[in-house]
């Protein structure tokens, strides 16, 4: 038997760091201590095997816009958010899950209104266009110049004889 040496297992050190981050958030934002549980212990376990690169730079950035979005309640345990961590590296959220300083105008509604802006203003262009050359047609004008067969509306099939 010979004997060999071996370099010991990596064993990751993020894990007692991250920890101690999560209760610097808690007592920053809230005075308190977090609910620390297996739950916590697995999420955050599952978070760094997962993210192998993830540094403590933007570990602290996530708690931080954690700390400050509108969707998570005070003092709600790590372990429901923790596997959300890495979307709230870019920015906060507010109360719908959404970056806060999104731009607006994306809805239907602000679409709609748009859009029938737009509609308004190239009727109000073309009266003033056809009023300088002479009066528009209107549904009622229309109906009154000559046609040259008379209007018959056509007969259902099934209206007998």
């Amino acid at each position: 038997m010979t004997f060999t040496l071996t370099p010991p297992e990596y064993k990751d050190i993020r894990f007692l760091l991250f920890k101690s981050y999560i209760f610097r958030m808690f007592h920053w934002k809230w005075q308190c201590e977090p609910r620390w549980g297996p739950m916590e212990a697995k999420q955050l376990k599952s978070l760094l095997i997962e993210n192998p690169k993830l540094t403590e730079r933007e570990f602290a950035l996530g708690l931080k816009n954690i700390a400050e979005s509108d969707d998570i309640p005070d003092r709600q345990r790590p372990g429901y958010w923790l596997p959300k961590l890495d979307s709230y590296i870019v920015h906060n959220h507010n109360v719908y899950g959404r970056n806060p300083d999104a731009k607006t105008g994306e809805t239907f509604a602000e679409r709609d209104a748009n859009s029938t802006r737009a509609a308004a203003g190239r009727v109000l262009a073309n009266l003033e266009r056809n009023g300088q050359n002479g009066v528009a047609l209107t549904q009622a004008n229309e109906r009154r110049l000559p046609k040259s067969t008379t209007f018959r509306p056509r007969a259902l099939p099934s209206a007998g004889d």
